[in-house]
């Protein structure tokens, strides 16, 4: 049979469609990430910090980042999540999953001061110019998106377009064992063009 839906179910339903469960963005996946991150930030000692979020999601790696640079001590901060779904950077922007009340809570749960914005882009087409003293990807490199030669010289060329001199990329991702093989041709084609590749 049909089903119909009531008005005000449809745009929770379209936001689950676009965020769909196996995407797993929520709040403190990556901790050993963020702490490298805060001790970088705090070693520096030189704000302000311009940091980039490719593959955001919803926004809470971003807010997670937003927040670590606050407690970093960094004076002035942008940080920017740029996620290829639009109805995505509507959901982070205005913090808000209408499918998903506890993620919702999580993103609400933010101080005020992880402060980020958020645009519709792709890890091979980000749209943004300037310099970033930090690009964080994580869950997009070794898995589908970013798990081809062509596709990975294409992010390894966004960055180096992006990084400001004395910058870093941090990656991390949760994906199964048989993705190995992607992550070392990664980190082979990134050898290759002349990143020092660490972890």
């Amino acid at each position: 049979g049909y089903r119909t839906f009531h008005l005000e179910d449809v745009f929770p339903l379209l936001c689950a469609l676009a965020d769909p469960p196996r995407h797993g963005t929520r709040a403190g996946r990556y901790p050993d990430q963020l702490a490298g991150v805060h001790d970088w930030l705090v070693a520096r000692q030189s704000p302000p910090v311009r940091a980039l979020d490719i593959g955001c999601g919803v926004g809470h790696g971003t807010l997670e980042l937003a927040a670590v640079l606050h407690d970093a001590g960094c004076a002035v901060n942008v940080c920017v999540g740029v996620t290829a779904e639009p109805l995505e950077v509507w959901m982070a922007t205005h913090r808000q999953l209408p499918h998903d009340l506890m993620r919702m809570a999580e993103l609400r749960a933010f101080a005020p001061a992880a402060e980020a914005a958020f645009v519709t882009g792709t890890a091979t087409s980000v749209p943004c110019g300037g310099s970033f003293d930090l690009i964080v990807c994580n869950g997009l490199v070794g898995g589908d998106f970013l798990g081809v030669d062509e596709s990975v010289q294409a992010v390894l060329g966004e960055f180096r377009r992006l990084l400001a001199p004395g910058g870093r990329v941090s990656l991390a991702n949760r994906f199964h064992e048989g993705t190995r093989r992607k992550l070392r041709r990664f980190t082979e084609l990134a050898r290759g063009d002349g990143w020092r590749v660490e972890g």
